[in-house]
Order: structure tokens, then C-alpha cells, then sequence
């Protein structure tokens, strides 16, 4: 499971460098924050996805930031077998089972609400939820996990905080998120408890 959540961690930051800089291109007029809203919500996001397929992209987070995101993974696997597809921004267990229902193959979460971890698992599908304190990583560690999401990465000290949880906590790795930019990156992935990092910088 370890090799499965490293793998799956480096391709959802593979990917969102990727997606990123498409969803920010004004000439597609497509926002983030837009995305899956309106009439069109589920065609828009199929469109978005056939774009990813093109460049190759294996993986894909589908954050449940509009209410088109089970109905999107849903459709994503339908059009898009060959992609590895997952639900991100998960904050309730009603989330968490409306996106395993459209049929994710992985979760992830700014948080750790147990509830949620407990039935993303129990469905046999791979989670990353959030951390930011030693407490919610042993906890995270109680449920097998040895990948976890770290974040808000900045405001929680970033590298200087990673190194201090190396020690104590060597069998975990972080995926930083939040403050991530193409300035800091490097610096990051070169720490030894740094799996991946996630920006929006593109």
C-alpha cells in the first residue's frame, strides 16, 4: 500500500502542474473556481479531462469544490478508463461516499476528520488527508497510513517543520501543499521525507 500511496502522491503533483496551467489559460476561459458550475458543468469538465488525456497525463484530482465533482468523476471514468481518477477537497462522509460512489480511485483531504479516512478505507480505496500537527500524524499512522498530505505547508513553518517531524516520525511522508511556489519547489523535494509537492504557481 506504501508504493501504491507514493506512486499515486507523485502522480497527483505531476498532474497538477499540468492541469494548473490549463485552467489558467484565459484563451479556454476556464477557472478553477467555475469549473462544473452551470448547465454545462459535467460536459465542461469531460472537456477539460480530453485536453489532460492529450498531454498524456495519467492522473487526476477532482476537487469537490462544485457541486459537479461526483457526477465529473463519474464521467471521467466512463470516457477515460485509462486514467487513474480521484476526489480531492473531501470534507464530509457524504463526500466521501458520493465520490466513491462516481467511482475514485483515491481521496484526498486538507484535513484529518476520521470519519472520513475510516470510509474512504473501508471501501478499499487509497487516502491522503491533511496534517499539521504531530497528533493528527500519529493518528494517521494508527489507521496504516504512511503518506500524508502537509498543509497549509507555509503557514505551518514548511521545511524548517519538516525537518523537525523527521525525526520522530521516519517512516512518514509528506506531500506539502499551500504556499508551494516555483521559487521554493526545489527546496522541498529535496528534503527525504518529501514525496511530492502540490502549487498552483503554473
Amino acid at each position: 500500500m506504501f508504493f501504491q500511496l507514493a506512486a499515486l502522491a507523485i502522480l497527483v503533483a505531476f498532474y497538477g502542474c499540468y492541469f494548473g496551467k490549463m485552467l489558467r489559460q484565459k484563451k479556454q476561459g476556464i477557472q478553477t473556481d467555475q469549473m462544473g458550475k452551470g448547465k454545462h458543468g459535467k460536459e465542461k469538465i469531460i472537456e477539460v479531462f480530453l485536453k489532460i488525456v492529450t498531454i498524456l497525463v495519467p492522473v487526476a484530482e477532482v476537487t469537490f469544490r462544485t457541486e459537479a465533482a461526483a457526477g465529473g468523476i463519474a464521467a471521467i471514468r466512463r470516457e477515460f478508463p485509462q486514467m487513474l481518477v480521484g476526489a480531492g477537497t473531501v470534507l464530509t462522509t457524504e463526500q466521501a461516499s458520493s465520490a466513491i460512489e462516481g467511482g475514485a480511485q483515491f481521496g484526498v483531504s486538507p484535513g484529518s476528520n476520521g470519519k472520513i479516512i475510516d470510509r474512504v478505507l473501508e471501501s478499499g480505496v487509497a487516502m491522503i488527508p491533511g496534517v499539521a500537527t504531530p497528533t493528527e500524524i500519529e493518528a494517521a499512522m494508527e489507521k496504516g497510513l504512511r503518506v500524508v498530505k502537509f498543509f497549509p505547508a507555509e503557514a505551518l513553518g514548511g521545511i524548517a517543520m519538516l525537518k523537525a517531524l523527521a525525526g520522530p516520525y521516519p517512516q512518514m511522508k509528506f506531500v506539502p501543499t499551500g504556499g508551494i511556489s516555483a521559487g521554493n519547489m526545489r527546496d522541498y523535494l529535496q528534503q527525504k521525507n518529501v514525496l511530492a509537492v502540490g502549487g498552483s504557481w503554473m
